[in-house]
């Protein structure tokens, strides 16, 4: 038994499950689909942000081999793609709460995910009180289940339910600090360490800035200081628009060999993918 099939079972049983996984298992790609075919209802599941939810969703329809918007679509404000077909929903929390709202018995829906559970903000908890709740009330049959890389013992004990928790590979980080206080605009100095850490070491470079605008500085090239190459996976074009919509060599993990110098907006959280040795 692998551990999504473990992860299944355990939800079935006891109606409440903390999947604590590290990033990269699947727990937001991989889990909701094999819970989908072992339940009748729909399956929602809830991301904190909108372009996670988008992103997210393109990669479940993607692992389906289905368009966005048949199996797996996905709902957010002003913005969403389903159909009558549709059986896995990703949304933001704050349509969750809406939701409820308006359907307190959650008629049709036979499990409800919040992902990346660790990041505790009002709408979450609120969100997460409501559907114990309604599960404890109306709603015995519905399965709750939180994802999340870093639990606390909080969850834990709002949950009280069912803990199973992934051990990944460790990979020792090592930090380095400038040699002086930076001096300058922003860009030019992610640009110039960018670079540095990208000619001085190995494999990729991940450099995080603060928005679409900072990225589209970075990697025009205007007179004076090097700029970066054009990015791959996280580029301006590419920034703000669900994964689907982007030309494919701008997906992450597209193509091969060492990447350049590689801004990526990140709203929050850390982390890097295979081969990424820098991030700065």
């Amino acid at each position: 038994m692998d551990w999504m099939e473990e992860a299944v079972a355990l939800l079935l049983r006891e109606g409440r499950l903390l999947l604590k996984a590290y990033p990269g298992a699947g727990k937001s790609t991989l889990f909701p689909l094999r819970l989908l075919k072992a339940l009748p209802g729909k399956v929602l599941l809830f991301e904190p942000r909108r372009v996670a939810a988008r992103a997210v969703a393109a990669r479940l329809a993607e692992n389906l081999g289905e368009p966005l918007g048949k199996t797996v679509g996905y709902r957010v404000r002003l913005e969403g793609r389903e159909s009558r077909e549709t059986r896995l929903l990703v949304m933001t929390e704050g349509l969750l709460l809406r939701l409820l709202l308006e359907d307190p018995t959650l008629e049709g829906v036979s499990a409800v995910l919040l992902d990346e559970a660790h990041e505790r903000h009002l709408e979450g908890d609120l969100a997460l009180a409501l559907l114990l709740k309604v599960q404890e009330t109306i709603r015995p049959d519905l399965k709750l289940a939180l994802l999340t890389a870093t639990p606390d013992e909080d969850l834990n004990r709002a949950l009280k339910g069912e803990v199973l928790a992934l051990e990944g590979e460790g990979h020792p980080v090592e930090v380095f600090h400038l040699d002086r206080p930076p001096q300058g605009p922003l860009e030019a100095l992610a640009a110039r360490y960018a670079r540095r850490a990208f000619l001085e070491g190995e494999g990729d470079v991940l450099v995080f800035l603060p928005g679409k605008a900072e990225i589209e500085r970075d990697t025009k090239p205007p007179p004076g200081p090097p700029r970066l190459p054009p990015p791959r996976g996280a580029s301006p074009k590419g920034a703000g628009r669900p994964p689907q919509a982007r030309p494919q060599e701008d997906r992450p993990g597209h193509g091969r060999g060492r990447d350049q110098p590689h801004p990526a907006q990140r709203a929050g959280g850390g982390g890097h993918g295979p081969g990424q040795k820098a991030p700065l």
